[in-house]
């Protein structure tokens, strides 16, 4: 296999994943409203940002990243993103746990062990997360949502904080009846 697309490999690429945005973009809706209302009440001064990655982004990284993922449609996962930026160390440790309870965690990786401990810089656990449907229901998620999504990723919710008293970003936090302790 070559490390190059070919034009016909890219267009067919694009074709399918543009029929899969909208699942992503569903996605990425879904768990903009439940992180906002679930930040609410928990934590009302945070941060939140979802995304569904644009056709012209998944074709520009399909190009560039062809030799590692020769089918990117089922290969990348940052289809779809989350993240929400908190103060406090603590309140990234509650959505970490609130994330590994409630998702099924395909990946993880703490970024911030590659700082030293004097270093100063972006910390932050990434997640690469698909939705369970049985908690799924029970945080809010809707029948056709968990339809839609299926057994999509999610490269994020994340759980990162800058160190040592810059503002961080932590991943999915509790919904209505969900302790984040």
């Amino acid at each position: 296999m070559s490390n190059q697309i070919t034009p016909q490999e890219h267009r067919r690429q694009i074709k399918a994943y543009r029929s899969e945005y909208k699942h992503y973009v569903r996605f990425k809706r879904a768990l903009d409203r439940f992180l906002k209302a679930a930040c609410k009440g928990n934590f009302p001064e945070a941060v939140v940002q979802t995304r569904a990655k644009s056709v012209s982004s998944f074709a520009e990284k399909a190009v560039r990243k062809y030799g590692q993922y020769p089918n990117p449609v089922k290969d990348f996962n940052d289809l779809c993103g989350a993240r929400i930026v908190v103060q406090t160390l603590s309140q990234v440790q509650a959505v970490r746990r609130f994330i590994e309870e409630n998702f099924h965690v395909v990946e993880t990786e703490d970024i911030g062990e590659r700082l030293g401990a004097s270093q100063f810089g972006y910390r932050d656990r990434h997640y690469i997360v698909q939705l369970k449907s049985e908690p799924a229901a029970s945080i809010g998620f809707t029948r056709a949502e968990i339809k839609a999504i299926g057994g999509r990723r999610t490269s994020r919710p994340r759980a990162e904080r800058t160190a040592p008293r810059g503002r961080g970003t932590a991943g999915v936090p509790a919904a209505a009846g969900h302790p984040w302790a």
